[in-house]
């Protein structure tokens, strides 16, 4: 009776380490998939033409939500992608060159603008936590790469 005990936990046990073998290999493979759609949008034509507009509206001085129509659409594109760094679906090293210092001085741009949206969380507007992912990340970013 004891061998079959025995022979049930080395199965068991085999059957484990296969699982957590399955489950690294898919893990690794949603983070590859992640990468890849990251710079599969970040290379769009869509994505590059709002950067090099956010540049060109850097160079004429503040920020000014009139001038700059497409803010809504950059904010919304970091915060997904810095949302899913910050959780571990895309590894930091992504903004370690030219993401990182963007995502940086888009959101030392755009910080008076994401404060006020979440000042209006009072008005039912938008919620305390506009853009959060985007301000945790630049200081992560700011503070492993860009000292």
């Amino acid at each position: 009776m004891d061998w079959i005990a025995l022979v049930a936990l080395v199965i068991s046990a085999f059957a484990f380490f296969v699982g957590l073998l399955f489950s690294w290999r898919s893990d690794k493979r949603t983070k590859l998939d992640t990468l890849k759609a990251y710079y599969e949008e970040g290379g769009s034509p869509q994505i590059t033409k709002l950067v090099k507009e956010l540049y060109k509206q850097i160079s004429k001085g503040p920020f000014e939500r009139s001038e700059f129509h497409e803010v809504g659409e950059l904010l919304n594109f970091f915060d997904k992608w810095a949302t899913l760094c910050l959780n571990g679906y895309l590894p930091i090293w992504i903004f370690k060159g030219n993401p990182g210092h963007t995502l940086i001085v888009f959101h030392e741009y755009t910080k008076g603008y994401i404060h006020e949206r979440r000042a209006q969380e009072a008005l039912g507007n938008v919620n305390s936590n506009y853009a959060l992912a985007i301000e945790k990340l630049a200081k992560k970013i700011k503070k492993k790469y860009f000292k």
